[in-house]
């Protein structure tokens, strides 16, 4: 039996299907969003830094390879469906999300990289030294706001955002290793 895999699917290298979308910030649960937004595309053109696309199916995504994220909410003031709910982040986070860094990253395979540091306002991601491997990037899940500034300067794109679990970031433990603050 052949594994139906969408057409921005293939593009982006997500075969399994494993990755989700990332809709926009303030975003209602994904069963919601799917219920409440209409496909209009006010999000898309409210967004000053053009990260919000329309897939396929018209549903919001980021698109974070053209940038970060400043959460300006242009996208929630645009939203007249309430599938982005502008929250108090003071009071609510504005979504679950962290970086994650792959494996193929050119710092684990020892040339030494630091743009995604470089790039990171909040100083999240980290370069330490590991004995024989030189500097090993690392995520602090805690400063990390999920902005995308270290998606799209990776030269070899091996900087992924994806969800926080009970505000820990998932990701393959062989590969990263948490920072102890």
């Amino acid at each position: 039996m052949a594994c139906a895999v969408s057409r921005r699917q293939f593009l982006r290298g997500n075969l399994t299907g494993r990755d989700s979308a990332i809709r926009p910030p303030w975003a209602v649960t994904e069963s919601e969003f799917v219920a409440r937004c209409d496909q209009c595309s006010e999000c898309v053109a409210a967004c000053p830094s053009h990260l919000i696309e329309a897939a396929n199916d018209g549903l919001p995504f980021m698109n974070f390879l053209k940038g970060e994220c400043d959460f300006c909410n242009a996208c929630a003031r645009a939203c007249a469906t309430g599938a982005l709910a502008y929250r108090d982040e003071a009071k609510q986070p504005i979504w679950s999300l962290a970086a994650t860094i792959e494996p193929t990253c050119i710092a684990f395979n020892g040339v030494v990289c630091r743009t995604c540091g470089e790039h990171c306002e909040t100083a999240a991601i980290r370069f330490v030294h590991v004995v024989g491997r030189g500097a090993m990037p690392q995520v602090d899940l805690e400063r990390c706001t999920g902005c995308g500034a270290c998606v799209s300067v990776c030269p070899v794109k091996a900087v992924r955002m994806g969800p926080a679990e009970n505000g820990r970031r998932v990701y393959n433990e062989n590969v990263l290793v948490e920072m102890s603050v």
